[in-house]
């Protein structure tokens, strides 16, 4: 398959997740395609039409931005991410205050959050309404139901563009190096969690000299030194 097929296909899951409201695959989708065809301006307007709607729902269901963090359930998932994200409730902090905190951006702390209170929401009445009279990305208002540029869809990215909040979906490699960045960046967070904080900033530094216009990374490594410098 060349890559002006691959384009089109892609541009067709699209609309179809879209159709059956699974916006985060169809998310997922949009940043694969934004890095095959960076310069269309459809294909970002509708990443941000979606991220838009997906940060409002998932806010709503959390009480909404300016509503103070409650604790975290004792029978809440830990993951690494999570735990980063636990460390900031501290009963004074607002949702937003959270996310603005947060090394992950807005999107995925919220999904962190939501994944954290998902058994005390769910037990809210009328928790899955929430969000609901929200105006819907479909097929029809999204920008890719429009018809691509010719230019947008001929000319290939040089590089590919990294989603700008998140860290790869899957481990990158230097070229015959074999660096495992998912692993170092999951190794540096489990050792901030740990306050072993020489650990964290050396996995850190590794993970950032491979990335270094990787925003996430050199957030938590600012927040490592940060709070390793207090606890001198």
């Amino acid at each position: 398959m060349d890559q002006q097929e691959r384009i089109k296909d892609l541009r067709a899951e699209v609309i179809d997740l879209v159709r059956t409201k699974n916006y985060d695959r169809a998310l997922e989708v949009l940043f694969v395609l934004r890095a095959l065809v960076p310069d269309d301006l459809q294909v970002s307007a509708s990443i941000q039409q979606i991220k838009s709607f997906l940060v409002t729902r998932l806010a709503r269901q959390l009480g909404g931005l300016d509503s103070v963090a409650p604790p975290i359930p004792a029978s809440a998932a830990r993951t690494p991410e999570a735990l980063v994200v636990a460390r900031l409730v501290d009963g004074i902090a607002t949702i937003d205050d959270l996310c603005r905190a947060s090394p992950f951006g807005q999107l995925q702390t919220l999904k962190i959050l939501h994944a954290l209170y998902r058994s005390a929401l769910s037990a809210t009445r009328d928790y899955h309404e929430l969000g609901e009279d929200l105006p819907q990305p479909t097929p029809s208002t999204i920008a890719m139901s429009a018809t691509p540029a010719p230019d947008a869809v001929a000319q290939p990215a040089a590089t590919p563009a990294p989603a700008p909040t998140r860290a790869p979906a899957e481990p990158t490699a230097s070229e015959g190096s074999g660096f495992d960045f998912n692993a170092t960046f999951q190794r540096g967070l489990s050792a901030y969690i740990q306050r072993r904080y020489d650990e964290a900033r050396e996995a850190l530094e590794q993970c950032l000299r491979e990335q270094p216009l990787n925003r996430q990374v050199e957030t938590m490594l600012q927040r490592v030194r940060a709070e390793s410098e207090r606890d001198k």
